[in-house]
């Protein structure tokens, strides 16, 4: 089975938890809520799990059927990333006081058999300290790339459920983290410019737009022709084609409205 992706809407990427959008390259979280329909991801609290887009309750923890929620996801990842790295740090300080004790017995006894195994002991422990500390470092970043993914779907299915803008503060809620943390997160999906842009409206609050995606899908022929990721402009030449890139969507849509700002200044004389 396959679904069109949650956060770009290509299609199509395969179900199952954490699965990577081809186009976007977005991991997927979530399934569809009941009450608003949205493939949203989940948020755990006092043991049950609500829908982060609408604060619809889809049951337990334990409930049958239910993607893992996102304050929980990357979780795992992280503390195995944090544990290998503490395990590679204690891994060098063993091997340099072994490395030490067995130099200074060789000396003392002018032995080349202790010498040949603080050679030995300084290769093995120099090798398997840097494989936990490089194996720890990749399960941190593939933890916090699981969980920016998981928050970023969470508030673009939120903004749509509140008409397509959300605050840092309704991040917040959403999330259950600082305002602060909500805001850097959205403030980075802004400086993308694939999914959303900021404005500051006229009481000074910063607000940020979820635009929709232009939906990728690729469609079902009897040839079976392998997509070729080109979109074809039906206002422009025939056979003119450009590579679908999200930020170009977004940076058109804003050439769009920025032209049409103009033309109403200029009518009213501005």
């Amino acid at each position: 089975m396959a679904h069109a992706c949650y956060v770009c809407s290509f299609y199509p990427v395969p179900d199952g938890e954490g699965v990577e959008c081809s186009h976007c390259h977005r991991l997927q979280y979530g399934n569809k809520c009941p009450r608003c329909g949205q493939n949203a991801p989940t948020r755990s609290k006092d043991f049950r799990v609500f829908c982060t887009a609408c604060g619809f309750e889809r049951g337990p923890l334990s409930g049958s059927g239910l993607t893992m929620p996102i304050n929980m996801v990357g979780k795992p990842s992280q503390f195995g990333g944090i544990a290998s790295r503490v395990l590679g740090t204690a891994g060098i300080a063993v091997t340099l006081l072994l490395v030490t004790l067995v130099t200074l017995a060789a000396v003392a006894f002018s032995s080349t058999v202790l010498g040949a195994l603080a050679v030995l002991l300084a290769t093995f422990g120099s090798v398997v300290a840097f494989l936990l500390l490089r194996g720890g470092k990749k399960l941190q970043q593939q933890g916090e790339r699981a969980q920016h993914d998981a928050r970023e779907q969470a508030v673009a299915a939120a903004a749509k459920a509140r008409g397509g803008v959300i605050t840092a503060s309704d991040a917040a809620g959403v999330l259950n983290v600082s305002v602060n943390e909500a805001d850097a997160l959205l403030t980075s999906i802004a400086k993308e410019g694939a999914i959303a842009h900021a404005e500051i409206s006229h009481d000074g609050v910063v607000k940020y737009v979820f635009h929709e995606a232009a939906p990728v899908h690729v469609a079902p022929t009897t040839a079976q022709q392998p997509a070729t990721g080109v979109r074809v402009d039906v206002n422009g030449p025939a056979g003119a084609g450009q590579p679908l890139n999200p930020k170009e969507v977004a940076q058109q849509r804003v050439d769009r409205e920025f032209e049409e700002l103009k033309k109403t200044r200029v009518a009213k004389g501005d």
